[in-house]
């Protein structure tokens, strides 16, 4: 049930935000995914897409730690299948040639963002590189959009719901994927508004 005032209009405000990024000059939204150790762990897997789906970086890795049972029950990776997989150092140049200057959209950004930033420390002083194209992005979070999206108002933390992601099913790409579904759910909502409602 809606309980905020300006649901309505937060709505619209969602749907024209997904709309503007699907219109985006080509190759300037990529859309970014992971699984994880725990919940401030360490990468297990990492995927970033254009806005087609198309892959321009998917890999497991080798996280050189242990994996939180929890975590492994979610996305189904174990320690002993990734010791042979890249560590993050391996593919670090080429996430941030991938996400330099570009928008990133992440179903839960926050999240993504600080298990980024803990790989990023154990990299040091290396790191450079990546940690200037993370800071060149601009960050976008879908959850929080598609949460006002959908307009479940939660009284206690006094602002939308978060909602699950619809169609995702716990692989970095397949997150993606079902990530950008959701952008065309609500870049539908905008297309379809009359020339009057626009106005």
């Amino acid at each position: 049930m809606a309980g905020a005032p300006a649901w309505e209009s937060d709505r619209r405000a969602a749907a024209v935000w997904a709309q503007g990024l699907l219109a985006a000059p080509a190759g300037r939204v990529v859309v970014l995914d992971t699984e994880t150790t725990s919940l401030d762990g360490y990468l297990v897997e990492l995927a970033v897409t254009d806005l087609q789906g198309r892959v321009l970086l998917g890999t497991q890795l080798n996280p050189g730690t242990p994996i939180d049972a929890k975590a492994t029950s979610m996305h189904r990776l174990a320690a002993a299948q990734l010791g042979a997989m890249p560590r993050f150092g391996e593919v670090a140049g080429t996430l941030a040639r991938i996400l330099r200057d570009r928008t990133v959209v992440i179903y839960n950004a926050a999240f993504d963002m600080q298990i980024l930033r803990n790989e990023i420390r154990r990299l040091d002083p290396s790191a450079d590189e990546v940690r200037e194209a993370l800071n060149t992005a601009r960050w976008e979070c879908a959850m929080q959009q598609y949460a006002a999206f959908c307009g479940e108002w939660n009284d206690y933390h006094g602002n939308y719901r978060w909602q699950r992601l619809p169609g995702g099913d716990h692989t970095a790409l397949g997150d993606c994927r079902a990530t950008i579904a959701i952008l065309a759910q609500m870049a539908a909502e905008a297309a379809e508004r009359s020339p009057d409602e626009a106005s």
